[in-house]
């Protein structure tokens, strides 16, 4: 038997595998996106903890004090989404 879901075509994305892309989603977006070949991925949490500014809406998980970065992220490259995200207004 096989089972096809709705982002098991991005397996044929080769010329993406290799570049940063960020996911959204519900579930575990990342580990998704790392069985379908992509190498270098992103989630929407990891770029709230790097920049909680750019969340115009949610005024409750905004800092007080800026951030100090822990680690720079890469370039994103592409966006997937896996599905509805949870927090339509955030991601």
């Amino acid at each position: 038997e096989q089972v096809v879901l709705s982002h098991s075509p991005l397996h044929m994305m080769k010329s993406f595998h290799d570049k940063c892309v960020l996911v959204s989603g519900q579930g575990p977006v990342s580990r998704i996106a790392h069985t379908l070949g992509f190498q270098t991925v992103v989630t929407m949490e990891q770029l709230s903890e790097q920049h909680p500014l750019l969340d115009m809406v949610d005024h409750n998980r905004r800092p007080t004090t800026p951030p100090s970065p822990l680690q720079s992220l890469p370039q994103i490259e592409a966006i997937i989404l896996f599905g509805e995200p949870i927090r339509w207004e955030t991601n």
